[in-house]
C-alpha cells in the first residue's frame, strides 16, 4: 500500500455505519521512516474525519482498524500547529498500546512535528538525531 487509504465500509461492514466513508487516512506503508529503526514502518501523516462525526469514536475505531489491518511498526505524524490532532492520536495510541508508545518532537528539514512510535517490538528503537522526547 502505498498512498491513500481510503477508508470506506458500508452499510453491512464491520461498523456498520455508512459515515465511515467520510474518514480519510493517508498512509505510505512499509517506506523509510523517519524515526522508527525498525526495518519497515507504516506511517500516518494525514487522517481526516469530518467534522459533524468527530467526537463519537468512529476516528479511534477506524485507527484501530487500520493498526490491525497492517502489523508491525508504526508511526504516527502531525503538524506542530495541529494540537488537537496531537491530542486524538496520544489518547488513541495510548488505548490501542496500553501505554506502550514512544513520542518525540521531530525538527528537521524533511519533518518538524510530534511523532508517535509504537509496535514491532524488537525494532522499536529511535534514531536520536534532531529529536526532542517529551
Amino acid at each position: 500500500m502505498d498512498g491513500h487509504l481510503q477508508t470506506t465500509p458500508n452499510d453491512q461492514s464491520e461498523w456498520g455505519d455508512s459515515r465511515l466513508r467520510l474518514i480519510n487516512a493517508g498512509c505510505s506503508e512499509r517506506v523509510r521512516a523517519h524515526v522508527s529503526e525498525a526495518s519497515k514502518t507504516n506511517i500516518v501523516s494525514d487522517f481526516f474525519i469530518v467534522r459533524k462525526y468527530r467526537k463519537k469514536g468512529y476516528g479511534k475505531r477506524a485507527a484501530f482498524h487500520i493498526f490491525d489491518q497492517f502489523p508491525g511498526a508504526w508511526e504516527i505524524r502531525q503538524t506542530l500547529a495541529n494540537k488537537p490532532a496531537n491530542q486524538f492520536w496520544n489518547r488513541v495510541i495510548d488505548s490501542y498500546t496500553e501505554g506502550m508508545y514512544k513520542e518525540m518532537i521531530l525538527n528537521e528539514e524533511r519533518w518538524t512535528g510530534p511523532i508517535q512510535v509504537f509496535g514491532d517490538e524488537h525494532n522499536n528503537t529511535m534514531k536520536s538525531d534532531s529529536i526532542q522526547l517529551l
